[in-house]
């Protein structure tokens, strides 16, 4: 991420926190890594079944045979070794970033996020925790009932699905109302408002 946005310092004071609590953090700075969000036949070092063309089929049997492209391994060993993964990002278009959306289209792999009959509740993932931090440039007023956006829980919920499909466990959510146009103080409060917020809601729940 952009080392001077608002993400990066919400990041930073994550990570405060954490090596204040003594907990051990591995970080992956999507652009930073020039991680490729597009999933396609590369994704895959070698194909088992030239029979089918379905990205999902040829997924799961690479990571059976341990044929994922590095990238994508690399971050499934991440996720496996952490119990609470914080995604960090500035909504877009209501959503997440597109890089951030395609890192989940790769690692959440058929055979290792979930598996035929193990999903929500035994889901592959489970028990691990999932936490969104997230920004807006929109104000809070903004995401109100029957205001311009309406309520912002609508657009986290097909993140969230997606999460416990998997068997990972939401998190309530961090959000930073309107922070483009923040004046310093306000960005201040903000910052410390997540450090009690993860020590609310990730150490002691």
């Amino acid at each position: 991420m952009e080392p001077s946005s608002f993400n990066a310092a919400l990041m930073k004071a994550a990570l405060d926190v954490f090596e204040e609590h003594q907990h051990e953090v591995k970080i992956s700075d999507l652009y930073q890594m020039h991680f490729n969000p597009v999933a396609d036949w590369g994704d895959f070092k070698q194909v088992h079944d030239n029979t089918s063309r379905q990205y999902g089929v040829l997924q799961r049997q690479a990571y059976e045979n341990n044929q994922l492209a590095d990238d994508i391994t690399a971050e499934q060993q991440k996720l496996a070794w952490c119990d609470t993964v914080i995604f960090q990002f500035p909504l877009w278009w209501f959503g997440m970033p597109a890089i951030m959306k395609g890192w989940l289209d790769r690692v959440l792999a058929s055979g290792f996020a979930y598996d035929k009959d193990k999903w929500f509740e035994t889901g592959l993932l489970k028990p691990r925790r999932a936490m969104l931090s997230l920004t807006t440039q929109s104000p809070a007023s903004s995401y109100q009932v029957n205001s311009m956006h309406g309520e912002i829980s609508q657009y986290l919920k097909p993140i969230h699905h997606t999460l416990r499909f998997a068997g990972l466990t939401p998190v309530t959510p961090f959000i930073a109302y309107g922070v483009m146009n923040a004046d310093e103080q306000t960005r201040m409060h903000y910052l410390r408002q997540y450090q009690d917020h993860l020590l609310t809601h990730v150490f002691h729940s």
